[in-house]
């Protein structure tokens, strides 16, 4: 690939450098407006020598400086977004006794309302002060609750805790990259709606539109069918079994049911085929360009405007513009310039999932489904077509694999089985979907439309819990930390240059990418197999305790009775383990009087409410540490502490600081 022809992948790589730079070592290199405007500068006097004074002109010297003007601007428009402002609520000391907002989100599920309040104003101390502020709140009410609606809440919103166990899935960091720190659990009886917006005609059109939808899916499609249709063309998942989701996502066709580039490319290309004839006209390919683009942002609007529909709104977007307005480019630069704008309005999109999925996804498309292709040619065009698909499919999965390993710890072993024939049946469902809308007022044709859907999705469903039902359909717990997953990156890139280019320097590449990934993955195997842990996980009101060494896991619960690998005892109050030399006991029974044990012990393991004071076991007990899980309560947890921090004892709770891992010797 020549980088005239994408010049805005370079930039892009250039750009994000400077944004992962700041994220891993923040606050390092001094940035500032002054730093861009000299940097600026020079490169602008650069340019004016090179071009008006004829110097002299050195691409090295010229993508230096686009390197360091992108690699500063990257940190700069970071620590802007990360900048939290004075009056927001995160800087709030005070007691909150109620909070005024406006509803920017809302989802609805039956029984209680999600919602995303913008803070406008905070009581603190019976007096109003405007604050600013986010918060994720969850209201239990039957009615769902107006978008742009001004709310009261009583009470105060807490922050967002980091997980309690470390296998757990980090909401803090997962919504504090969307800049929301506070949630907020209430009843309908504790929030006032006193502000329900005016609905502009834009918005009276776009919730007409999407009623009329959802009517006609209804009507002609019976359930739970309508639901699969629903999930497909407005991208409301909300009524899918979760059985059925969960086939799909460990089939690898996950995607099928998020309203995302699939389906806006396919909506693109019934555009495209639609408006072909306005070419004819002299300026027929900006009409042309701006009806597609209309229409595709209207299709975003309907669907609800999801992080995904709007990234793969503007990816088409800017692939219209790139076709119709600019000559010998490429769709990898209008893909990169889209990427390089969302990043540019929100640079922490790249710790966004769907982001970095999405965009690796098509990237793999466009560079690698080429050369793929070019392996097979037949003289059938039926078997070319199978094979291109399954090329898509193939440099989609080759893109997104490192990034499914990482984040989600599981691989579809038949996801080319399931794509290969769940895209074409989706395809034709999304087209006889579309075709129902248009056609619905003709009952008869509805009738038919209707049934044929239904039949597809049943046909899909029943193809997706079979293949799913498969021997090792999915091969899940796989760990890979951060340089493994670079090794694999640097390991398909690579190979995939090399496919193109035949360049022997990208094999050679290839080839240390693999050494790494093989020596990563020895130095983790060979820490995880020295390893020896006993880790007290935090669950509440349930006991759980796991031993762990090297690849094995062995896990007692609280109705969990046989125990192998280590010697296990019986005692008045509860157990006696003895692993390793390491001695732990676990009090779950109320301790007899005349009850003791003499010798050191190294865990105290404090369940079930057994101990409701300390007083009750320091005479007992001689140990190292004491610890109390979640089957406790946490009042008597928290007593327990206090009384521990006076008298000196050492004393951990997992409620508080989360599973507790203790290294065995």
């Amino acid at each position: 690939m020549k980088w005239s022809i994408a010049p805005f992948s370079r930039f892009l790589l250039f750009f994000i450098s400077g944004i992962l730079f700041e994220l891993q070592i923040p606050n390092l290199i001094p940035v500032s407006q002054l730093t861009l405007f000299v940097i600026v500068a020079i490169f602008f006097t650069y340019y004016i020598l090179v071009n008006k004074f004829k110097f002299q002109y050195i691409p090295s010297l010229f993508g230096f400086f686009a390197f360091i003007f992108l690699f500063t601007t990257g940190i700069f428009v970071l620590r802007c977004k990360q900048d939290i402002p004075e009056n927001d609520i995160l800087n709030e000391k005070g007691n909150i006794s109620s909070y005024i907002g406006i509803i920017k989100e809302s989802t609805y599920n039956g029984n209680s309302n999600k919602c995303l309040i913008e803070i406008s104003a905070v009581k603190i101390d019976n007096k109003w002060v405007r604050l600013t502020g986010k918060v994720l709140l969850h209201i239990k009410a039957n009615k769902k609750l107006p978008l742009d609606g001004k709310i009261l809440v009583a009470g105060s919103p807490k922050l967002i805790k980091d997980p309690l166990n470390n296998e757990d899935f980090n909401f803090r960091t997962f919504y504090a990259n969307k800049q929301i720190y506070f949630q907020d659990y209430k009843s309908e009886d504790r929030i006032i709606l006193i502000g329900i917006p005016e609905t502009g005609w834009q918005n009276k059109i776009i919730f007409a539109l999407r009623e009329r939808a959802e009517r006609i899916i209804e009507t002609f499609i019976p359930f739970p069918e309508n639901r699969v249709s629903t999930a497909l063309i407005l991208g409301d998942k909300s009524g899918l079994d979760p059985e059925l989701k969960k086939a799909f996502s460990g089939t690898g066709t996950m995607h099928v049911l998020a309203v995302s580039g699939l389906h806006v490319g396919l909506i693109y290309y019934v555009l495209l085929i639609f408006t072909s004839f306005l070419l004819k006209l002299k300026r027929g390919r900006v009409i042309q360009a701006g009806i597609i683009i209309f229409c595709l942002w209207a299709y975003a609007c309907i669907t609800g405007l999801s992080p995904s529909v709007c990234r793969a709104a503007t990816m088409f977007s800017f692939i219209v513009i790139g076709e119709s307005f600019i000559r010998n480019t490429s769709i990898l630069n209008s893909v990169s310039l889209s990427a390089f704008i969302l990043l540019l309005l929100n640079p922490l999109n790249i710790k966004d999932v769907g982001f970095q999925l999405s965009y690796a996804a098509v990237i793999g498309i466009v560079t690698i489904q080429p050369s793929l292709k070019r392996l097979f040619e037949s003289k059938y065009k039926a078997i070319n077509a199978i094979w291109s698909l399954c090329c898509v499919t193939l440099a989609a999965q080759l893109a997104t694999f490192p990034g499914t390993i990482f984040y989600f710890h599981q691989f579809p072993v038949y996801f080319l089985i399931a794509n290969l024939v769940v895209i074409p049946l989706s395809t034709i469902i999304v087209y006889t979907t579309i075709s129902l809308l248009v056609f619905s007022f003709i009952y008869p044709i509805g009738l038919i439309l209707g049934k044929i859907i239904s039949w597809l999705i049943i046909v899909v469903k029943y193809l997706i819990f079979f293949i799913d039902s498969l021997p090792f359909s999915t091969i899940q717990n796989i760990t890979f930390n951060q340089p493994q997953i670079l090794s694999i990156y640097f390991l398909i890139i690579s190979f995939s240059a090399f496919l193109i280019s035949r360049q022997l320097s990208w094999y050679k590449l290839a080839v240390i990418s693999f050494a790494l990934l093989l020596l990563s993955t020895s130095i983790v195997g060979y820490k995880e197999k020295s390893t020896k842990q006993m880790i007290v996980l935090h669950k509440k009101d349930r006991s759980v305790l796991m031993f762990k060494s090297g690849d094995n896991r062995l896990i007692l619960t609280d109705t969990n009775k046989v125990i192998n690998q280590m010697t296990v005892a019986d005692i008045a109050c509860g157990k006696l383990i003895v692993y390793n030399k390491t001695e732990i006991v676990l009090i779950d029974k109320k301790i007899p009087p005349s009850f003791s044990i003499r010798r050191e012990l190294d865990i105290l393991l404090l369940q079930k409410n057994a101990v409701k004071d300390l007083n009750e076991i320091k005479e007992m007990f001689k140990v190292k540490k004491i610890v109390l899980d979640g089957s406790n309560k946490d009042y008597l947890s928290k007593k327990i502490l206090e009384q521990a921090a006076k008298s000196g004892v050492d004393c951990y709770y997992t409620g508080d600081k989360g599973a507790f891992v203790y290294d065995i010797l």
